[in-house]
């Protein structure tokens, strides 16, 4: 974004929205308060928050209340108002706004509104995955709040590579990072009755689903392309 002061130039900034003349940046900050074992919330107001105050950036702060919350959010939002979308929370949100943005009737502009991940849940792979990418220091398991806001404040962009994914139950689907079926997938639905129990909430899932071993049975069929250059 040409008001971004400290931006690094970057070959994908075509990419990239055209900002307003605004002399401050605006930044939406949805935050998911039950994310992180309900931590998220206090980890933006003690880590995230005052990076941005120093940064001089301009915020507004909004709570999701329920499932589904931050895809109705990012389906209304006006993009004019701000300059990027900082995520508290885990994985699944950052997936809730994709989703969001890919129902607008103006899709294409809003997929290049920049997001950054601020880890906030169980789960935080974009955000590692961007720390590592970009030779930031962070602790997988630990809390790296600090400098995914660091790289808020002085922003470097990554392209994200989005797929579509349609299902026979759950229709069309948005992805990014990865997609999982069978035993793997079991064990990330299935968890989500240990919430309280954080990271450990996974392995607990797996030793039961492995104890179980359900068979899992799938057909599968492809569509060759024609006049591709794979073939």
């Amino acid at each position: 974004m040409s008001s971004y002061p400290h931006s690094i130039p970057s070959p994908f900034s075509a990419h990239f929205p055209i900002s307003t003349l605004r002399t401050r940046r605006k930044i939406l900050v949805i935050v998911n308060p039950f994310s992180g074992q309900k931590k998220a919330l206090k980890m933006w107001k003690d880590e995230t928050e005052p990076i941005f105050i120093v940064a001089q950036l301009d915020y507004e702060v909004v709570l999701t209340e329920r499932i589904g919350h931050a895809t109705e959010i990012a389906r209304n939002v006006c993009l004019n108002d701000y300059d990027g979308i900082a995520i508290v929370s885990g994985d699944g949100l950052v997936l809730e706004v994709i989703e969001g943005f890919l129902m607008r009737a103006d899709r294409v502009r809003a997929l290049k509104m920049p997001i950054a991940h601020i880890p906030g849940g169980t789960s935080n792979g974009l955000a590692a995955a961007v720390c590592f990418q970009c030779n930031e220091p962070f602790a997988p398991r630990g809390i790296f709040c600090l400098e995914a806001a660091l790289m808020v404040a002085r922003p470097r962009y990554l392209p994200l590579r989005i797929c579509h994914v349609q299902t026979e139950r759950d229709g069309d689907k948005a992805m990014f990072l990865s997609a999982t079926w069978g035993l793997v997938a079991d064990i990330d639905i299935g968890s989500e009755r240990f919430r309280w129990a954080g990271m450990v909430r996974l392995h607990i899932e797996a030793f039961i689903r492995i104890a179980r071993k359900r068979l899992h049975f799938y057909a599968s069929e492809y569509r060759r392309v024609r006049n591709s250059v794979f073939f």
